[in-house]
């Protein structure tokens, strides 16, 4: 499975071989003191096995005040 934002804009042929779950750093961010959202993007994620567990994680760290998506899914 393959979840993308609409705005995602590949540059280069994705490897889908050899890995449970991949998501995108932000070696911007990697870094930095002060990450609010953390070093991963959620707008790109593959998953090469059932990831039932950590998206439902996930949402629930989502539902929390003061969180994004992507801070949520980097202390998930």
């Amino acid at each position: 499975m393959i979840l993308v934002d609409a705005d995602c804009l590949f540059t280069e042929k994705v490897e889908l071989d050899g890995f449970d779950v991949a998501v995108t750093l932000d070696p911007k961010k990697i870094s930095r003191k002060d990450m609010y959202n953390g070093i991963v993007y959620s707008g790109v994620m593959f998953f090469n096995c059932p990831a039932e567990e950590l998206v439902n994680r996930w949402e629930q760290e989502c539902l929390k005040e003061k969180y994004t998506d992507q801070k949520a899914l980097s202390i998930s």
